[in-house]
């Protein structure tokens, strides 16, 4: 309750912000004597508004002050023993910059379980070569990679959540060619990143030595209509991604909940030895149509975990999904944070954008020989899909407001593994307040 009223004071404080903000753009004569007067920008410190609050240090030095909260109400159907409220984020931090070689980012979540976000330093002085230190997203996965306040729908794939790895430390180095035609990522991490952390499911801190990793990751993107120099074409990009990691014995497997409820609808089961990942995305974006797309594949070692020290087949875990959505108001949909062309207030309604999600994400075991069990150390284990639709809207009020609204529904192939058996399909209504600035 008191994390609640402090995401409530939040929103309000941000919708009130966010009002000034739109008024300072809309009244200059009001804007020159505001103590966020963009003529502070020239002074050696000061304080401006440029989206959020922005603190100047010299002319090479910036600040950006941020704060990003979400509020949801949802309805079940069947009633999975959620929360019909939740508070899903509340980040507050602040990024920097120095000339144009060095940006930081600091970021907290005081709703999250890992709740120091982004905590890194980046040398960018060429494009070709740039290099980050700290803690940070590691390259694997499209949506993973988008930030939570800049996806389309309320929430990422099960397949995002349970196959990517996710946030670690490590160091990365990255660049970009010929106009963003070629970009690459590849780093080195301590761990195999947030989703494969034990204690996110049993809530109790985890010694190292029981962690995966350490771990290598990369990742390439390429534009390859450009040459035709059709603007509806520009956008079309495609990737590669993958990853390498050690797992140490136990029940340290890739695992996944359905979208709702405490019923895992694939459990841990004993691994040893490699992780490896692979996966390809798809992204485009002509004019106010978005389409994307990806496949993934997790690839773990059993060695030595059969009930006579026997190796086991490869625990595989795949997914895919595709996505479309349509900006009805026109806006082109390059950004991945659209920002409406008039604002509500402004001589406008805000942009409104509508999108439709279908996923998969399966277990399975890299044989079906034998008869399928359900046993951690199983030798064909009982395979498991989640199935799942997503039609949703979006309203922009303006470039830090966003109201959206999702329906869900969702089907387990395993009447045994659900949020509440024998039950296989369930329905999922959820609207929710996000201000981000």
């Amino acid at each position: 309750m008191v994390r609640f009223r402090l995401a409530a004071a939040c929103v309000i404080l941000a919708a009130a912000t966010s009002v000034r903000a739109q008024d300072l753009a809309g009244h200059p004569a009001d804007a020159r004597h505001s103590s966020t007067d963009a003529d502070a920008a020239s002074q050696d410190v000061g304080v401006v508004w440029r989206n959020r609050p922005q603190i100047r240090i010299g002319k090479h030095t910036r600040i950006d002050v941020r704060a990003r909260t979400q509020l949801d109400w949802r309805g079940f159907s069947p009633d999975v023993g959620e929360n019909t409220v939740d508070v899903p984020a509340a980040r507050f931090g602040v990024a920097g910059e120095y000339r144009n070689d060095v940006e930081f980012q600091v970021e907290y979540d005081t709703q999250k379980t890992h709740k120091w976000r982004d905590v890194y330093g980046e040398w960018k002085s060429y494009r070709q070569l740039t290099v980050r230190a700290g803690r940070f997203k590691m390259p694997f996965g499209l949506e993973q990679n988008t930030p939570l306040f800049d996806i389309d729908f309320a929430y990422r794939t099960l397949g995002s959540n349970a196959i990517t790895p996710n946030r670690d430390t490590g160091v990365m180095a990255s660049g970009r060619f010929h106009k963003r035609a070629l970009s690459y990522e590849a780093g080195v991490f301590r761990h195999d990143g947030d989703n494969t952390d034990p204690k996110l499911v049993t809530g109790v801190t985890v010694p190292d030595a029981d962690l995966s990793g350490p771990s290598v990751a990369g990742r390439v993107t390429v534009l390859p209509l450009r040459w035709t120099k059709q603007p509806v074409l520009d956008t079309f990009r495609v990737g590669l991604a993958a990853t390498a990691s050690h797992v140490p014995e136990g029940l340290n497997s890739l695992h996944s909940d359905p979208r709702f409820g405490d019923q895992s609808f694939f459990k841990r089961v004993y691994v040893k030895g490699h992780r490896r990942r692979v996966g390809t995305e798809l992204h485009w974006t002509p004019g106010p149509f978005g389409i994307s797309s990806e496949w993934m594949r997790a690839y773990e070692s059993r060695e030595g975990q059969g009930f006579q020290d026997e190796d086991l087949p490869d625990l595989l875990s795949t997914s895919w999904y595709v996505a479309g959505t349509w900006v009805m108001t026109g806006e082109k949909k390059e950004a991945a944070n659209l920002h409406p062309a008039h604002p509500l207030g402004r001589g406008g309604w805000g942009a409104v954008e509508f999108g439709a999600r279908y996923e998969r994400l399966q277990f399975e075991s890299a044989t079906d020989e034998g008869y399928p069990e359900r046993n951690p150390r199983g030798t064909n284990l009982y395979p498991n899909q989640d199935r799942v639709w997503t039609v949703g809207a979006n309203w922009y009020l303006n470039r830090w407001v966003r109201l959206l609204g999702n329906a869900v529904h969702e089907h387990i192939d395993d009447p045994a593994r659900t949020p509440v058996p024998p039950a296989q399909g369930y329905w999922t209504g959820l609207f929710r307040i996000q201000l981000a600035l």
